[in-house]
C-alpha cells in the first residue's frame, strides 16, 4: 500500500510532532494495520524532514520510505539508525546534484548511495523526489544508465 503524505519542511516537521502523533498518527497506524492484515507491505511518501517522526512512522508499520532527500535529512545517519527497520529509497539529490551537477558528479553520487546505502539490501537507488525541468536530459540518461547498469558500479558480493 502507498501512502502520499507531506508532514515536513526542508527544516523539521510541519505541524508539531506531539500534535502530529495525538491527530495522525493513531489514524495512519489502522491505515497501515490494516494494509498488513491484508498481507501488504506499506510504503510512504513524505517529503520534507521528518527525523523527529521517523520512530512513529516505523511504530505504524511502513515498510519503505520514499523520498530520502539529502537537503532535508541526515540520510546517512537516518540509514544507520533505522538499518533493518526501514528501507529507504532516493538519496540522489534533485536539488543539487542533478540539475547542476555533471554526468561525472551524478556517478560519483550514485556510486557512494549503491554501495553503502544498498549495502546489505533495505534501500532503492532513486532520485531524491520527482524530476523536475531544470535537469538537463543528458543528467537523466546517465541515471538511467547507472539504474540499468549497477552491477558495473556495485562489486559482487
Amino acid at each position: 500500500m502507498h501512502y502520499g503524505d507531506d508532514w515536513g519542511s526542508q527544516h523539521g516537521p510541519l505541524i508539531a510532532p506531539d500534535t502530529w502523533r495525538e491527530f495522525i498518527k493513531p489514524r495512519f497506524k489502522r491505515m497501515c494495520d490494516t494494509a498488513k492484515e491484508c498481507g501488504l507491505a506499506n510504503s510512504l511518501h513524505c517529503c520534507g524532514n521528518v527525523t523527529e517522526l521517523m520512530p512513529d512512522i516505523i511504530e505504524c508499520g511502513v515498510d519503505v520510505f520514499d523520498p530520502f532527500q539529502p537537503e532535508a535529512m541526515d540520510i546517512w545517519e537516518l540509514r544507520k539508525t533505522y538499518k533493518g527497520r526501514i528501507a529507504f529509497w532516493g538519496g540522489l539529490s534533485v536539488q543539487q546534484t542533478l540539475p547542476h551537477g555533471t554526468p561525472d558528479d551524478i556517478r560519483r553520487e550514485s556510486r557512494e548511495l549503491l554501495e553503502k546505502m544498498g549495502k546489505d539490501g533495505g534501500y532503492v537507488f532513486s532520485p531524491s523526489h520527482a524530476l523536475t525541468g531544470d535537469i538537463p536530459a543528458e543528467n537523466i540518461r546517465t541515471v538511467i544508465e547507472i539504474a540499468n547498469n549497477q552491477e558495473a558500479i556495485v562489486p559482487a558480493r
